[in-house]
């Protein structure tokens, strides 16, 4: 019997990690840190395109771990979830962007189009996400619900 329980755990170990174990890693490594602080915004084009940096060191990526969790970083889920909560945690300075947008434009510039997915690339020691100014009204709109 014990043999056999050893090779179950021998087994068990040498197993490959599901995506959902990967995930939750990937997220618990990262959520661990303190919110990232965002490197640049830059304000979008008359569509309502929008990109931000921030630094792989201040989310926790160094190259092991991007090495190990590449094809999870860029993932929807990881990138989306990843992606919002650097909005949420820095939203002061995406909300200057948005609430400076001429009038006479906002209505096809952040209305024009839906937020579906975040974009991420890596740029030297940066990961850059683009995204559509109407994820900002809806999380604006969304916290202002909460405080009313």
């Amino acid at each position: 019997m014990e043999e056999f329980i050893e090779t179950m755990e021998r087994n068990i170990k040498s197993m490959p990690k599901t995506k959902f174990t990967k995930n939750r890693e990937l997220l618990q490594h990262i959520i661990a840190l303190d919110p990232p602080k965002i490197s640049k915004i830059i304000a979008g084009d008359e569509l309502g395109d929008l990109c931000f940096s921030v630094q792989l060191k201040d989310i926790g990526i160094s190259f092991e771990i991007f090495s190990k969790y590449e094809e999870e970083l860029f993932s929807p889920y990881i990138g989306n979830l990843l992606g919002e909560l650097i909005i949420r945690e820095n939203l002061d300075e995406f909300a200057e962007i948005i609430t400076n947008i001429a009038e006479g434009s906002y209505a096809s510039t952040v209305c024009g189009c839906k937020h579906t997915k975040f974009g991420l690339e890596i740029l030297g020691e940066k990961l850059i996400f683009y995204f559509h100014s109407n994820l900002l009204q809806k999380i604006l709109t969304e916290d202002l619900r909460e405080k009313i």
